[in-house]
C-alpha cells in the first residue's frame, strides 16, 4: 500500500494525483519561476544549480506498481553529489 491509499485500498483526493510528467516539473522549474532564479536554478543545463535523484529504474516508464521499488543510486543537490549508492 503506497502512502496514497486508505486501508480500501483506493487512491485518497485521486483528482489531485499529478502525472509523471506534471511531478518532477512541480519540483523544479515550476519553483524557480516565482523565486526570479530560472536563469540558476531547476534545469538540466550546464551551468545551473540543479537538484536530482538518480534512480535504478526509469521512473517515467516503469509501470507504475513498481516505482516504490526503485532505489535511489545517486542525488545530487546544487550541483553537487550529496549521496551516492
Amino acid at each position: 500500500m503506497n502512502s496514497r491509499e486508505i486501508k480500501t485500498g483506493h487512491l485518497f483526493s485521486p483528482e489531485q494525483r499529478m502525472t509523471r510528467e506534471e511531478g518532477p516539473r512541480s519540483q523544479t522549474v515550476d519553483c524557480a519561476c516565482p523565486a526570479s532564479q530560472e536563469d540558476i536554478l531547476e534545469s538540466l543545463m550546464r551551468g545551473k544549480l540543479t537538484d536530482f535523484t538518480v534512480w535504478s529504474k526509469d521512473m517515467m516508464a516503469v509501470p507504475a506498481d513498481e516505482t516504490l521499488s526503485a532505489e535511489e543510486i545517486c542525488t545530487t543537490a546544487g550541483g553537487k553529489v550529496m549521496d551516492r549508492k
